[in-house]
């Protein structure tokens, strides 16, 4: 995993290797799992999501 911050407003770009089948479903569970979901977390909003053959992206706040 590789972790990049922005220090001057705190927006983090994270690069990881996928266990898997597509980044969207990664991405899915990372936002939906009931044990750590994004969505859990207060004030948690999507702000953008973009995803093609083999990449997602998710902007939140």
């Amino acid at each position: 995993m590789v972790y990049y911050d922005a220090p001057a407003d705190g927006r983090q770009l994270q690069i990881f290797e996928l266990a898997e089948d597509t980044p969207a479903r990664s991405l899915d569970l990372a936002e939906n799992d009931p044990g750590y979901g994004f969505v859990r977390q207060a004030g948690y909003r999507v702000l953008d999501r973009t995803s093609g053959a083999g990449w997602s992206e998710l902007a939140y706040r």
